[in-house]
């Protein structure tokens, strides 16, 4: 389809969201702790953190898209001056 526009980060986000919650209500991966030097984390707040992410980069991808229509459109609005 012509115009539309697909944004797979989102999608992963959306994913990592749902198995951030689904680790957080399960005891055992709640409790599970990744090292990461001599910082230590749960998997949980680990999959939240990769969610942040990934919509932080869905965002980046949708002002640069916003930002290039927008530019086409100003340069219509000139050309039709």
């Amino acid at each position: 389809m012509k115009g539309r526009r697909h944004y797979p980060l989102w999608r992963v986000a959306v994913v990592l969201f749902c198995v951030s919650l689904v680790t957080a209500l399960t005891p055992s991966a709640a409790h599970a702790v990744v090292s990461l030097g001599d910082i230590e984390i749960t998997f949980t707040q680990l999959v939240f953190l990769l969610t942040i992410a990934a919509a932080w980069g869905d965002m980046r991808q949708q002002v640069k898209s916003i930002r290039e229509r927008l530019d086409k459109v100003e340069e219509r609005a000139e050309e039709d001056r």
